[in-house]
């Protein structure tokens, strides 16, 4: 998660939105796998939708699913200059062997 500080975008321009993410992948010894993407750009429009969260309260609580597309565009690596989409990272469970 990144909270945004602000937004600033233009209508009718070249402007074009770009995110970062970082998708966190748990294993079942308690490792974790990390995919950390500096840019994204969206390719659909994002589409949201509300899933109760009861069945019986329709017009309760729900939980907001929010549906997107992104293109990893590359980034020059300022240690080698290599261009990349995507840093892996890997983080062993507390207490395993490696």
């Amino acid at each position: 998660m990144q909270p945004v500080a602000g937004f600033v975008d233009r209508e009718g321009g070249s402007f074009y939105q770009e995110w970062s993410a970082l998708f966190v992948v748990e294993g079942s010894q308690g490792d974790r796998i990390f995919f950390h993407y500096p840019r994204l750009q969206s390719t659909a429009s994002a589409e949201e939708s509300a899933i109760p969260l009861d069945s019986k309260h329709k017009s309760g609580l729900a939980r907001i699913l929010l549906k997107g597309q992104f293109l990893a565009l590359p980034v020059t690596d300022p240690i080698d200059g290599e261009r990349v989409l995507c840093y892996r990272s890997f983080k062993p469970a507390t207490y395993s062997l490696i």
